[in-house]
């Protein structure tokens, strides 16, 4: 590797460094990072594409701790471990009953629903 190129965030990828956060994709000023959350939260770097200019690697807020280690050291026995979302309790899917809600807001409208929803029920009790 020429010493004047930057590091990418390959190395933050091979070294189980990545949290997924999508912050390199975002940044790339070549477009040569791509993450398919249909696949993995985990960037895919077009090397051919990637002028190693290390924004990606400046931005990564994985380098320099291990995030996969300390995600898996917080599973017991009341979590399991999800290879797409780390160490998880439970797992719900959901999205607003409410057309204009769910086809408007972010993520399904589910928190905007929730929210709508919580001074009619009471649940949950927050302090003023």
């Amino acid at each position: 590797m020429n010493k004047n190129k930057k590091k990418n965030v390959q190395l933050i990828i091979d070294n189980n460094l990545c949290c997924g956060c999508g912050a390199c994709e975002g940044m790339c000023p070549t477009k040569a990072i791509i993450i398919d959350i249909t696949k993995s939260y985990r960037p895919v770097i077009n090397e051919t594409s990637c002028t190693k200019c290390g924004i990606c690697y400046q931005i990564c807020p994985g380098k320099g701790w291990p995030a996969l280690s300390w995600a898996r050291s917080l599973v017991d026995r009341n979590t399991y471990w999800d290879d797409n979302y780390g160490p998880a309790y439970d797992c719900f899917l959901g999205k607003s009953a409410d057309d204009n809600i769910h086809l408007q807001a972010a993520s399904g409208g589910i928190a905007t629903s929730l929210v709508i929803l919580h001074p009619r029920s009471g649940w949950p009790q927050v302090a003023p």
